[in-house]
């Protein structure tokens, strides 16, 4: 499995990507520590992806959020 993370703290926003090529599963995914963020927008600068986070909220109030891609992304990615 290949991954890239970045924590991104002091805005509120954390993630991870991952391609797996065995399952095949390649997704982008995180949690929001700041309550006023309400979109997470991932894009490519080659204009390859633009996408929409699904975010959801845990019985425990935590806020994750995260994309599913078809094929395999690669860096560099905009969050």
């Amino acid at each position: 499995m290949d991954s890239d993370s970045k924590s991104e703290t002091d805005s509120g926003l954390s993630w991870l990507a991952s391609n797996n090529r065995d399952i095949p599963a390649n997704y982008t995914y995180g949690a929001l520590d700041d309550p006023s963020i309400a979109t997470v927008r991932i894009r490519m600068q080659n204009g390859t992806i633009d996408q929409m986070a699904k975010i959801v909220a845990t019985p425990e109030g935590a806020r994750l959020w995260f994309v599913y891609y078809k094929t395999p992304v690669n860096a560099p990615i905009e969050i």
